[in-house]
């Protein structure tokens, strides 16, 4: 008979192996009523998936849950331990997932991947921990544990191998399909795929010396990158990935808010723009705060933890994340018996200055900002529950007008001379798509083929063009009392060019202006004419202005919608010479105005610049 854990009470608030494991222990008995059981069934062991509709094997459904019962059966103190009937059940699990293999041994990920390397990586990452703790159980004589070892090496032996030479088809990709195969190499006797995998680690790691990889996922890929090499690192063994962990545990260190979210807008993937709590980094931030004596990271895994078992116990998110927190524990068991005691976050104020990730952070307990290139987004700022989730800036020049800067520059503070109080980011219109207009061939151009023709002449350069010149925009950002000035210009380009700054704060907060007080919903706009807005959540809030009416574009196909926001508008008109100011602080309902937060201490260590995080 399976056991469950609803009667016990969970206790959260640290990285502990027993909330871990409770809560890992619902999520298997909520999983089972969804596993196929009727031997007359094709899917017999499947798990279906209510976002398929149908029993599949990839590691965001069925190979996830069967790889945490697995979990469940095998780990110390699990109230499932041994259980047979789960036993059986996860036997069937294993089987459903050979019969989902493709000839080659691969997997689908059926919303978009078939035949999958990655996705069959993905897998692997899953279930070879599992391995490894069924082959340590069963040295000892547990006999479920000698059951599954075979099961899990008949499942394990052809994925692995049908991974090797396939490739992949994302950065991040890379470093799973190495893990995973460091990992079967360790768990799969006779095993080998050395060359294939110097092959792909020969690329290097796609890291900058901020600290920050490639596809910037602070909400979903970071995490799964710094796992992967963590594993590469300990069963290659090849100990110096580790320092790129570092790395990125410091740089997300850096863009974490005060209540566990983090800052998405720089993402190049899915996570863009949403708000994560990137509880899937808590197992990273333990394992190397436990090898670092990091008592900082300590405290980041700790409340990460909390989160995580939270919201599997609400059932307000299930996916991977409570299956990675307990697997440190599985890995060193000493630590399920004694763990360091709590660390502590810093709260002191702080600036950086990452020059290759192109930000500029400064930050204090309740109070974040964040200036930024390269992205749609150049400032966001947060004061408590009050958050200015981005704040973009775009013209309808030619598409060329959308501001995304190319370099950040310090403002040295006039104050110290030790310090920077912001930045200057420049956008730089000779490196865009020219505003143009493009010349006759004086020739017959074919148009039978859809893909040819007008569009790809011009694309490909053939058309001479008669273009304008290039437009230049700054942002100064600089930090003052209780606030930022944003010093907006132009430079070239053509007078009267209609330019927008938009705005976007989160809905469920309210917003006032002179003769005004709103609760916007999501994706509605509000036109800043004259004036200042001020929005605010709870005690906290934001103020934003002045506003200019210089024209009525509604917007000028810059980068849309933020989830989960609504739009303020200020318009204007080139030549740009412009400054908005946004200040901060508690909302009083006595004089219906902010009131300037109590002055945090002065900042004990500027930080200039950060030309690497990186441990050499």
């Amino acid at each position: 008979m399976i056991h469950t854990a609803h009667s016990r009470k969970v206790r959260c608030g640290m990285y502990r192996y027993r909330p871990i494991l409770d809560s890992l222990v619902r999520e298997v008995d909520a999983d089972l009523i969804h596993q196929v059981m009727d031997r007359a069934d094709p899917a017999y062991g499947g798990f279906v998936s209510a976002g398929y509709g149908m029993a599949v094997a990839d590691h965001t459904s069925g190979g996830l849950s069967v790889a945490r019962a697995a979990c469940a059966l095998l780990a110390e103190q699990s109230p499932m331990k041994g259980d047979p009937e789960l036993l059986t059940r996860v036997i069937a699990g294993l089987r459903f997932v050979r019969r989902w293999q493709r000839p080659t041994g691969l997997i689908d990920l059926p919303r978009v991947d078939f035949d999958s390397p990655p996705d069959t990586a993905f897998v692997v990452q899953l279930l070879c921990p599992v391995l490894m703790l069924a082959r340590r159980l069963a040295a000892d004589g547990d006999s479920a544990a000698r059951t599954l070892v075979d099961e899990l090496v008949e499942t394990l032996h052809p994925m692995a191998s049908g991974i090797v030479g396939r490739g992949f088809r994302t950065p991040n990709h890379r470093w799973v399909v190495c893990s995973a195969l460091a990992q079967a190499k360790a768990a799969l006797d006779g095993f080998e795929a050395d060359d294939y995998i110097r092959s792909i680690l020969a690329e290097t790691i796609d890291i900058n010396p901020d600290g920050e990889f490639s596809e910037r996922s602070t909400g979903v890929y970071n995490a799964v990158c710094d796992r992967s090499l963590r594993y590469i690192a300990d069963l290659l063994p090849r100990q110096n990935l580790l320092d790129h962990v570092r790395a990125n545990l410091s740089f997300m260190e850096l863009v974490m808010e005060p209540d566990g979210t983090v800052l998405t807008c720089i993402s190049r993937r899915q996570d863009q723009g949403r708000t994560y709590s990137p509880i899937s980094m808590a197992d990273s931030f333990f394992d190397m705060a436990i090898r670092d004596d990091n008592m900082s990271w300590l405290a980041i895994a700790d409340r990460l933890a909390d989160i995580a078992i939270r919201n599997a116990n609400a059932a307000v998110q299930r996916d991977h994340s409570v299956f990675w927190l307990l697997q440190p524990f599985l890995r060193m068991p000493d630590w399920i018996h004694r763990r360091p005691v709590s660390g502590s976050c810093h709260t002191e104020p702080r600036q950086a200055l990452l020059r290759h990730s192109k930000m500029w952070i400064s930050s204090c307990k309740d109070h974040r900002a964040i200036a930024m290139g390269g992205n749609a987004t150049a400032f966001s700022l947060r004061n408590g529950d009050a958050v200015l989730q981005a704040l973009r800036v775009s013209g309808t020049y030619f598409h060329a007008a959308h501001f995304s800067a190319d370099s950040i520059l310090p403002i040295e503070s006039s104050v110290d001379g030790d310090g920077v109080n912001g930045v200057i980011l420049k956008h730089d219109g000779s490196l865009r798509h020219s505003a143009a207009w493009d010349l006759p061939l004086n020739r017959p151009v074919v148009f039978d083929n859809p893909h040819k023709g007008y569009y790809e002449l011009a694309d490909a350069g053939t058309r001479e063009r008669w273009k304008l010149p290039p437009l230049d925009i700054e942002l100064k950002v600089q930090q003052v009392d209780s606030g930022y000035d944003l010093l907006l210009s132009t430079d070239g380009g053509l007078d009267r060019i209609p330019f927008v700054v938009e705005l976007f704060f989160p809905s469920g907060g309210r917003l006032q202006t002179r003769d005004l007080d709103c609760c916007p919903a999501e994706g509605s706009e509000l036109f800043l004419r004259h004036g200042v807005a001020t929005y605010r959540m709870g005690r906290h809030a934001i103020s934003v202005g002045p506003g200019r009416e210089a024209h009525r574009v509604p917007h000028t196909h810059a980068a849309g919608k933020v989830a989960g926001c609504f739009r303020v508008v200020i318009n204007l008109l080139t030549p740009l010479n412009n400054r908005i100011e946004i200040r901060y602080g508690l909302w009083s309902e006595a004089t219906r105005a902010i009131h300037a937060a109590p002055k945090s201490a002065p900042v004990e260590t500027r930080v200039k610049e950060i030309p690497s995080l990186l441990r050499v």
